[in-house]
């Protein structure tokens, strides 16, 4: 979906989009995937080590037990992510997603 002014006005209005010093996200509010609540974090702007910290703490106040985050292939933001102690489930081993601008 393309991110446009109205798409963040309504994840605004939503309660979903979150703006904090350099970082801008989007923190879905907790969905009952599987067993445990789960929120998504997409990071629109801002540090990835501050992005991830934030974002883990919004999903835990509203009340999610997991939060995912699809990081690009970048070793710096891989390794940020597992410091901070996200986890590469087994499926994401096995898994490519392509993009192509138009």
């Amino acid at each position: 979906m393309k991110l446009t002014r109205d798409l963040l006005r309504a994840l605004r209005d939503e309660g979903e989009l979150y703006r904090w010093e350099d970082c801008v996200l989007i923190v879905s509010k907790p969905d009952k995937v599987f067993r445990y609540p789960q929120s998504s974090l997409v990071i629109l702007q801002g540090p990835v080590r501050q992005s991830l910290t934030w974002g883990k703490e919004i999903a835990q106040s509203l009340g999610a037990r997991i939060l995912t985050w699809y990081a690009p292939y970048d070793f710096y933001e891989i390794s940020v992510a597992r410091k901070l102690g996200f986890n590469r489930p087994e499926w994401g081993k096995h898994c490519f997603v392509f993009e192509k601008g138009i």
